[in-house]
């Protein structure tokens, strides 16, 4: 007689857990913009050691894990898509232990990996359950990059107006959050600021251009917006983020609605651009001078052919998580962090982890290729943005971290909107004519 009596209240249990899933969807979503803000505006997840990023996201996951199963997607086979991940990752973190790395570093890169792909799993739920709930995080998105935009213009201005070099504010932002920026002083009081989220700047450029009104941003908020985003990207001083940043231009305004907004944007940038030439001639000179050029990339020189070779060591396997050659080490807190990224991942996990990686990614975004009849032209601008967002891990460490894993999430957002009832948005050539995606 007891038998049944357990079984009752285990299924009463389940359904408050499946009413409180349903019910904290909006909490959710609320906790979720504030974590985005954080990734994009936060230069490290430590304030004066305190890590609050690392917090807020073990606020978040239980929080995920409810709605999920109250969303009813525990199915067997993405339960079991949710244990192989950590489990494959656990493999190869104790495999360095095996090959003798210190458990600092193999654990280091195991967080910067299980944030990163939690972080895409987070906007998953929230993307592709609903129109609404896709544009809500999509504007989040946006308006996290824009703020980070308006920080650096406030740190630019306050070394002119106070008359000091960038390079010390970036020692005092080192000293609040423990972490180095890329800067450079230019002969000015002006120069280089680079955030670890400035790699979502294109996306959110591409963004702003295709989905303008689906994101009810007005003509002149989107110029505004626009404008900002150039201009911390232009004193970002990177050649891969302004190539990048041309890419997104291109692809944005030919898949973009052709109307007045355009129009006025392309106007006032011809204009800004033939007022600041000179100074537009400058940086970008300095920027490709043999001077920057050959100390930019002095280290990648020196990784490449250490990386080869610790590939080529255990080219199947790998070394595990945290490992590093120790021919070049790039940074004594992180030294499994290369400028090199995708090919130092190749030595740590070899072909196996590589592939599992690439698995998952393809998993991720299937919304690029299913139903491929539809809107053809906004798939392949997508799948170009997403493809030149993972070229970054040629030239920088950018594509594994929780900053990245915004950029994956934003390009999420944007496949899933492509099923969902569409707005004058991709208009070019042949694409307005095929029939949008159901489903």
């Amino acid at each position: 007689m007891s038998e049944p009596r357990e079984t009752t209240r285990a299924d009463r249990i389940f359904a408050r857990l499946l009413a409180l899933g349903h019910g904290s969807v909006r909490g959710f979503r609320l906790m979720l913009a504030v974590y985005i803000f954080m990734l994009v505006l936060l230069p490290s997840g430590s304030i004066l050691g305190f890590n609050v990023k690392v917090l807020w996201f073990l606020a978040l996951l239980p929080w995920a894990l409810l709605i999920y199963i109250a969303r009813e997607r525990a199915t067997a086979g993405s339960a079991l898509l949710l244990l192989i991940v950590p489990a494959a990752m656990l493999f190869w973190l104790l495999l360095a232990q095996g090959n003798g790395f210190e458990p600092s570093s193999s654990f280091g890169e195991f967080k910067d990996i299980l944030v990163t792909i939690c972080t895409c799993w987070f906007a998953a739920l929230l993307c592709t359950e609903s129109y609404d709930e896709t544009i809500f995080f999509l504007r989040t998105v946006v308006r996290a990059e824009i703020a980070a935009c308006v920080l650096k213009g406030s740190l630019l201005t306050y070394a002119i107006l106070r008359g000091i070099p960038v390079t010390e504010i970036a020692l005092w932002i080192k000293a609040v959050f423990g972490v180095d920026l890329m800067t450079y002083d230019f002969e000015s009081m002006l120069g280089r600021i680079q955030f670890h989220s400035d790699g979502l700047i294109p996306i959110c450029i591409f963004v702003i251009l295709c989905y303008r009104k689906r994101l009810s941003i007005g003509v002149s908020g989107a110029v505004g917006m626009l404008l900002l985003l150039l201009i911390s990207d232009f004193f970002a001083f990177s050649r891969y983020l302004w190539v990048f940043t041309v890419l997104a231009l291109f692809l944005g305004l030919v898949l973009g609605k052709k109307d007045r907004f355009q129009l006025i944007l392309l106007s006032i940038s011809t204009v800004i651009v033939l007022a600041c030439l000179p100074l537009l001639v400058t940086v970008i000179s300095l920027r490709f001078s043999s001077t920057v050029v050959d100390s930019s990339d002095q280290d990648r020189v020196q990784q490449m052919p250490a990386l080869h070779e610790f590939w080529e060591s255990a080219p199947i396997m790998g070394h595990g998580l945290g490992s590093y050659t120790r021919r070049v080490i790039r940074s004594d807190d992180a030294p499994y962090s290369y400028e090199v990224q995708l090919l130092a991942l190749a030595g740590q996990v070899g072909i196996v982890g590589i592939l599992l990686f690439a698995s998952l990614g393809i998993f991720y975004f299937r919304g690029l290729w299913l139903h491929i009849g539809g809107r053809v032209l906004l798939r392949l601008g997508l799948a170009t943005m997403l493809l030149a967002w993972i070229a970054a891990g040629l030239v920088n460490p950018e594509v594994i971290s929780s900053a990245a894993s915004v950029s994956y999430a934003a390009i999420f957002a944007m496949v899933c909107l492509l099923k969902e009832r569409p707005d004058p948005v991709a208009s070019f050539a042949g694409d307005a004519v095929l029939e949008p995606l159901r489903g």
